[in-house]
């Protein structure tokens, strides 16, 4: 009896249809609310997207972003001209494909499995400043770049993808390699001549002594190179040595100047210098003939 009357109350069965409807309306509101706040953070993520491909295609160092399958995904405009590629051309491509000509500083081939890229797939670990000579069919030259590459995770802590970073050093590779070769010829000449080779401050102290001084001479290349330039003349000779030394940045150069040496032994043999003043780099370069 009690239970029926309780289920005929027409205020009891109001509430209990109000407070029904608000517990159907409750999961309405929140999913309302869940759309509103997902529309907005995607607004945002969308923003950040576009900021950050605006930044990346306008920087002046390369850019590449690789998938976890080694594929290019992304790729800035200084890439492409860096590797003479369009952006189609470099999408999808991996480190390894075979049509890639890259070499060491050395010139040795660049193994697939020894490309950063590569490297970090495997090892989950960055890869910085490597060197590596990329061949532009297009242009029909090599472009030599420093190479940086960094793993990427997403928010669970997996391995995303590759981030690479390029930057073009031909000009700072030529100028090394230009400079490479007059080390070589310096070395020769140095290895090879009979006459005594010095570079010298403006103080007389040495800053180069050749292989034939030590052997004319007797000293050592360590012993030389902490002795002044009159250090070799005789006593009597000191002054007008010092007087040659003091002309040659005022003339420019002297020629054919006669002079002694004194040896490690104590013996004395006739030179002829010749001295040129180098005002840019405040050095004076000395030849000198038995």
């Amino acid at each position: 009896m009690a239970i029926s009357n309780v289920s005929c109350n027409p205020h009891l069965l109001m509430h209990k249809q109000s407070g029904k409807n608000a517990l159907n309306e409750l999961p309405k509101s929140l999913e309302a609310n869940l759309n509103l706040v997902t529309d907005k953070l995607a607004t945002v993520k969308a923003l950040d997207v576009v900021e950050y491909q605006s930044l990346i295609k306008n920087i002046s160092i390369g850019v590449i972003k690789h998938g976890t399958d080694g594929k290019i995904l992304v790729s800035n405009k200084a890439t492409e001209e860096m590797l003479g590629l369009s952006e189609d051309e470099l999408y999808g491509k991996t480190s390894i494909d075979p049509n890639w000509n890259v070499i060491h500083e050395d010139g040795s081939n660049y193994a697939g499995n020894t490309h950063p890229v590569q490297i970090v797939m495997v090892t989950r670990k960055p890869v910085n400043n490597a060197i590596m000579g990329v061949y532009r069919p297009t242009t029909q030259d090599r472009v030599w770049l420093l190479v940086n590459a960094e793993p990427q995770f997403n928010n669970f802590g997996h391995f995303s993808s590759v981030f690479v970073t390029l930057t073009n050093i031909t000009d700072y590779k030529k100028v090394q390699d230009e400079l490479n070769i007059k080390n070589n010829i310096l070395h020769s000449i140095d290895e090879f001549s009979i006459d005594i080779m010095s570079i010298i401050d403006e103080h007389g102290k040495h800053i180069y002594v050749s292989k034939s001084a030590t052997t004319i001479s007797g000293f050592s290349n360590q012993i030389l190179m902490q002795m002044n330039a009159t250090d070799l003349v005789p006593a009597k000779d000191k002054q007008h040595m010092q007087a040659v030394l003091n002309t040659v940045p005022v003339v420019g150069k002297l020629e054919n100047v006669l002079g002694k040496l004194v040896c490690k032994d104590g013996s004395i043999k006739y030179i002829s210098w010749s001295l040129r003043w180098d005002a840019a780099a405040r050095m004076m370069y000395v030849n000198g003939r038995d």
